[in-house]
């Protein structure tokens, strides 16, 4: 692919950031309890930090140019700064783009501002790719 685009990734199944604590009662959608039950199906039995759980415990390099959604209440925020800063670490091509009042995967409420100036954004990359 020549773009990734990421819409409120959950990069991080652990839920260990410490910055999560501070968005739990602003998100309306998640929760932690919830996330952590559904980490563990998820898992299927592997650890929840392997890289195949949690992407952002693996290598990032070669992958295409990221663009991350995410809304600013979102618990999953604090993991994606987090994915987007080892991402510039790794030379990778990234952007991050908060919508302050967004909640979990805000860009589906197409009917708000926010979502579509985030579809636009993808529109404006995907037109522009030769």
């Amino acid at each position: 692919p020549r773009s990734l685009f990421l819409f409120a990734p959950w990069v991080d199944c652990t839920m260990s950031n410490p910055g999560i604590a501070a968005l739990e009662r602003q998100d309306p959608m998640l929760d932690v309890p919830g996330l952590v039950y559904c980490a563990r199906l998820w898992a299927r039995g592997l650890p929840l930090d392997s890289w195949q759980v949690s992407p952002i415990s693996g290598t990032l390099a070669g992958l295409a140019p990221v663009h991350l959604f995410q809304g600013g209440r979102d618990l999953l925020l604090p993991d994606a700064k987090r994915f987007a800063l080892k991402a510039a670490a790794a030379s990778l091509p990234v952007e991050l783009e908060v919508a302050p009042a967004g909640f979990h995967v805000y860009v589906a409420a197409t009917f708000t501002p926010e979502a579509r100036s985030a579809l636009d954004r993808v529109a404006g990359v995907i037109n522009s790719v030769e």
